[in-house]
């Protein structure tokens, strides 16, 4: 590089897309290098924009060199180039050789083919350039010039990493599906504090919106002995009913994927996940997937959802090597996330008391276990789910339903009630004789868990509303859900189902209450079906179960009332 050769990079203060029309109109005329779902082109980056002006360069470019390998690119028609270097994580270029050039090096490989001037939009950082030692901060780039062999030169001052921001450091990448409480309380909590960036995904403007603008927000843990609070930060927000190519070029470059949206908004939140798992390189660890529902086997619903959308609508040959791809894992968590106070903005109040259990073996054999504080990994999950389903959420929602019925307004003050209190108690004693017969959990250490749950659930200062607790219930009088489904392993072992039917009783009765659909849904069945269609269509339990004809009776109840 002679003295007078330039190189301007110049920052542009913004972080909109504005650049991105003229990104690809000047990448139109090269052919794809990678599978970049976005458009294709061959420079992409991330945080703040670039411009690269190349128009000064008049010698043979050199190349730049970085402290770690990558795979063959192609080669490319000879055209002017330049190199560009990559800063941090937060500009990562895509590169081109031209045909004419000395085969590359590991150490050697990092060139463009540029137009002058190309603008780098915020919103790409590509999966072959990301550093795998997520705790450094500098990484030295020299230069190449293979006009003169083995000649080293430094690069321009500009570009210098020494004097890059500690906010251009690299650093993990999760991607977190529902902006919600319990995504911005629990799940991104845990991802914060774990050194994640978080990439929150959401189809509500007003929670992207505000999370963008807010920069932060404070997490409250509420708990018997006080309160304490924290700041989240380092993260960013998309809708993605505007920017679903983004969504997916995080997703393909993130090291883990979770979502807390609802076991029934799965299936819609399937496919920028089965588009970036089809994109993403193989030079990346498979990416981890975990769902964080209230959900037996959530995450196992949401991979039936995603590889069905592969095979149908993309490439089905990705299920070949989906292993190399992408591992799924279960989870059970647990943690109360009361209503908030209004006008609590992004703020969230949240108990003290935490389970998050994943299952392990997904990751083994080449897969990439997200090192997560709080989540606690188990080779079995299907005793965890099940006691904390059948014990946090059957003892949650009876209180909710019961509570509904006498117009109490708290799920603590319906513990106070002795005889609610009783009721709350005997649901959840059934509960435990199938926990301690199906899962060999001794009677000692359930009658523990049990009077943990009870203690969380009466805690005033959570003042969690029983409508709250309440909605959504025909999800909760389905067929493996809190009191069907403990309720129905009971009765084919013979053993007592009396207090789970008298709370499911009382969930069937949570009809048209305001700003819920499914009870709104759930007096429309009652109304329309006879007592023995809306038991099969509302539990999904056969004519033939030893449980059937007493949820009938149950619902022929409810109907006559």
């Amino acid at each position: 590089m002679s003295s007078g050769q330039s190189l301007a990079v110049t920052r542009i203060a913004t972080a909109s897309h504005a650049p991105l029309a003229l990104h690809k109109e000047a990448a139109s005329d090269r052919a794809p290098c990678c599978r970049c779902p976005h458009c294709n082109v061959t420079a992409l980056a991330r945080a703040s924009p670039f411009v690269v002006d190349s128009s000064e360069l008049t010698t043979a470019p050199p190349f730049a060199s970085l402290p770690f390998p990558s795979s063959p690119l192609p080669a490319k028609p000879q055209s002017p180039t330049l190199p560009i270097p990559l800063i941090g994580i937060s500009l990562a270029a895509l590169l081109h050789a031209p045909q004419s050039t000395p085969p590359l090096s590991a150490q050697e490989h990092l060139l463009a083919t540029l137009p002058s001037p190309l603008i780098f939009p915020p919103c790409l950082p590509y999966p072959h350039y990301t550093f795998a030692d997520h705790t450094a901060t500098r990484h030295q780039l020299t230069f190449a010039d293979h006009t003169a062999p083995h000649k080293q030169l430094s690069p321009p001052p500009s570009l210098s990493l020494s004097t890059l921001p500690d906010t251009m450091a690299p650093t993990k990448k999760a991607v977190h599906f529902g902006g919600g409480n319990i995504g911005r309380g629990f799940v991104a909590e845990f991802l914060h504090n774990s050194g994640y960036e978080v990439v929150f995904v959401d189809v509500m403007d007003a929670i992207i919106n505000s999370l963008n603008d807010a920069k932060s927000y404070t997490v409250t843990e509420i708990g018997a002995d006080g309160q304490r609070s924290f700041t989240i930060d380092n993260y960013r927000a998309i809708n993605s009913k505007y920017n679903m190519p983004e969504v997916v070029n995080e997703i393909a470059t993130a090291e883990v994927v979770t979502c807390a949206v609802g076991p029934n908004i799965l299936k819609f939140v399937a496919e920028p996940v089965a588009k970036a798992i089809e994109a993403r390189s193989s030079d990346l660890p498979p990416l981890a997937v975990i769902a964080c529902e209230n959900m037996i086997n959530a995450t196992t619903a949401w991979k039936g959802h995603i590889e069905t959308y592969i095979k149908d609508k993309l490439n089905a040959e990705t299920l070949n090597t989906i292993e190399k791809r992408a591992r799924y894992a279960n989870s059970a968590i647990d943690r109360i996330v009361p209503q908030q106070d209004e006008g609590a903005g992004l703020n969230v109040k949240i108990e003290k008391f935490y389970e998050w259990c994943v299952e392990q073996k997904p990751f083994e054999n080449g897969g990439n276990k997200p090192a997560i504080e709080g989540i606690h990994y188990v080779d079995d999950l299907e005793p965890y789910i099940e006691r904390k389903l059948f014990t946090v959420n059957t003892s949650h929602a009876t209180a909710a339903y019961y509570g509904h019925q006498a117009k109490i307004p708290y799920i603590h003050e319906v513990l106070t009630d002795q005889k609610l209190h009783d009721t709350v108690r005997a649901a959840v004693k059934e509960t435990a004789a199938l926990i301690v017969k199906k899962h060999g959990i001794s009677q000692d250490e359930q009658d523990k868990y049990v009077e943990t749950i009870i203690s969380r659930i009466s805690n005033p200062t959570l003042k969690d509303n029983v409508e709250r607790v309440g909605r959504a219930p025909l999800r909760k009088l389905s067929r493996k859900e809190r009191f069907i489904g403990p309720a129905a392993q009971l009765a084919e072992m013979d053993l007592p189902v009396d207090a789970l039917l008298g709370a499911a009783e009382q969930a069937f009765r949570f009809q048209n209450v305001e700003g819920d659909e499914e009870s709104v849904e759930l007096a429309k069945i009652l109304k329309e079906k006879s007592a023995e269609d809306a038991a099969s269509h509302i539990t999904g339990l056969d004519k033939d179960h030893p449980l059937y004809e007493r949820v009938v009776a149950v619902v022929k109840k409810v109907q006559g009332a």
